[in-house]
């Protein structure tokens, strides 16, 4: 995820020996626009090497807005967490189960990071009660989280992290 001016802030410490080089120094600029590699929890130092070039972002990654219908998500789901994403359609009747369609849940994309969550729900729809999820995926699979978008309903589901207790 892009890293923005308020994801980041400037705390002094002490690091003793080869551990100071490890993370990034506070006394330089602050990385707007450069990409995290991996999550970074609330609190934590910033390791010199989960930042990659902003210019790796325009090369190898691909920000895909999905939209997310109410209570199909994580109410707090924010930024830089990761989810992983879910397309449901209609089935149809499965073997052993009454008339009318099952939603059969296919697992398109697993820990994938959010980088924005939009609840704005512009652009969803008259009277839509969902968001608009920017999610970070690799270029080569930016056209099939696209086409599940299109080909279904999509939930997203949290995947814990050491920063989030389960509920």
């Amino acid at each position: 995820a892009p890293l923005e001016e308020q994801d980041v802030r400037a705390v002094e410490v002490r690091l003793a020996g080869a551990a100071a080089s490890s993370y990034l120094d506070a006394t330089g600029a602050k990385p707007v626009g450069w990409v995290l590699t991996r999550p970074i929890g609330p609190n934590e130092l910033l390791p010199r090497s989960a930042l990659a070039p902003p210019d790796t972002a325009a090369t190898h990654w691909r920000i895909v807005t999905v939209p997310v219908a109410r209570f199909h998500y994580p109410g707090d789901l924010a930024k830089g967490q990761q989810a992983d994403v879910y397309l449901c359609t209609d089935a149809g009747p499965l073997a052993g189960t009454p008339a009318g369609g099952e939603v059969a849940p296919e697992l398109v994309w697993h820990a994938v990071t959010v980088a924005r969550v939009d609840g704005s729900a512009a652009g969803l729809g008259a009277g839509s009660s969902g968001i608009g999820v920017e999610l970070a995926v690799p270029v080569d699979d930016a056209a099939a989280l696209v086409r599940a978008a299109q080909a279904g309903a999509i939930d997203l589901v949290r995947v814990p992290s050491p920063w989030t207790e389960p509920r």
